[in-house]
């Protein structure tokens, strides 16, 4: 008996550990340090990256995420990201998730982000792919979603 309940705490355990990570909670929720890529280099196998390029705030969406375990619901914000320079791009490679609201007026914006790199679905709802497909953007079957870095804390 004592075995199989030293079997079922050491699972727990694990579990939560896993859990605490893959949601980035404390302890783990301290950032990386970002790598710096070129726009051209972006791709799911990346982790932690730092990307120069042109935000199409045009087309910007306001999402809530729900409140999950010891973190508040929070207002972000998706939009596409292009090469720097890029201002007639249609084919969407990255989008942008942060909850840092872009300039309400702005159109484009050149920026640099430090970021997770995601798969999509970590972030993009049906509901937000076709509202850029209805605007005239296409998405490239290998796009990435950019998971912004939290701002930092005002001490």
């Amino acid at each position: 008996m004592k075995k199989l309940l030293a079997l079922v705490s050491v699972l727990a355990g694990s579990v939560l550990i896993f859990f605490l990570w893959l949601s980035r909670l404390p302890p783990f929720d301290g950032l990386p340090e970002p790598t710096p890529v070129g726009f051209e280099a972006l791709s799911a196998e990346l982790d932690a990256v730092r990307v120069s390029g042109t935000a199409h705030l045009s087309v910007k969406q306001r999402l809530t995420r729900p409140p999950r375990l010891g973190r508040p619901e929070a207002t972000l914000w998706l939009f596409p990201l292009f090469a720097k320079g890029d201002t007639a791009g249609r084919r969407i490679t990255a989008m942008v998730l942060t909850p840092i609201a872009p300039d309400a007026l702005a159109g484009l914006e050149d920026m640099t982000v430090e970021a997770w790199v995601r798969p999509p679905a970590a972030g993009m709802s049906p509901e937000a792919e076709d509202a850029l497909r209805g605007a005239g953007y296409s998405f490239a079957d290998d796009y990435v979603l950019l998971e912004a870095f939290p701002p930092p804390e005002a001490p």
